[in-house]
């Protein structure tokens, strides 16, 4: 009776060590992609890799979307599209609105020292080409003018500029909203631990495991 008992005690403790194996911590699953002109990479914990790796592709999705609505370099996005339109009304997506209200909203906490209509000053730098340049004094005198954050008109979900040759440039502000984003989505799908970096753009959701440094 004694063996019995130890067999089925030995055999009970093997498949809850299995169950606790399968179900217990996992490898961080980890890729990175391009958007915003920058390596994008997401990390997942105690995932297995299949439901990670499908919801890192959902999240570089989004990353997709929202590039396409707010990088200026995209001539079909709501950002160029406004800063094409010679101070006329464009219809932008909510999106774009909200991203354009918070940068106004920071513009007046910084007292203009964060202005989103920067975008003629940080065209003449040129970064996306292979030699970029540093312009001359008199170049960025004569871009100074056109950026003034209280030119941005928002009228429902329609966005004009008063000076129409301000131009809207949101890299200070984009990657930081879209991680927020991201962010958010995880924690509607219950996911407890993981890391977004937007080209140094970083959230780090929970908390790292005790005694890993």
């Amino acid at each position: 009776m004694k063996q019995k008992t130890f067999c089925a005690l030995f055999l009970a403790l093997f498949f809850i060590t299995i169950a606790q194996t399968g179900c217990g911590s996992k490898e961080p699953i980890t890729r990175t992609s391009f958007y915003f002109n920058t390596p994008c990479s997401i990390t997942l914990y105690d995932m297995q890799e299949e439901e990670a790796l499908s919801l890192i592709t959902e999240l570089f999705r989004q990353c997709k979307e929202m590039e396409a609505l707010l990088s200026k370099t995209i001539p079909t996005s709501d950002v160029a599209r406004i800063n094409a339109a010679g101070g006329e009304p464009v219809e932008v997506s909510s999106i774009t609105i909200q991203v354009l209200e918070k940068a106004v909203d920071y513009s007046v906490l910084s007292e203009g020292a964060f202005d989103v209509t920067v975008g003629k000053l940080t065209d003449l730098w040129d970064f996306q080409a292979e030699s970029p340049v540093v312009p001359s004094a008199h170049q960025i005198q004569e871009a100074l003018p056109t950026v003034d954050y209280r030119g941005i008109e928002i009228s429902g979900n329609r966005v004009s500029l008063s000076n129409p040759d301000s131009a809207i440039d949101l890299g200070g502000i984009a990657k930081g909203f879209i991680a927020d984003r991201l962010t958010e989505s995880l924690e509607a799908k219950g996911i407890e631990r993981g890391i977004i970096n937007l080209g140094g753009n970083i959230v780090a959701l929970g908390e790292k495991e005790e005694d890993t440094g």
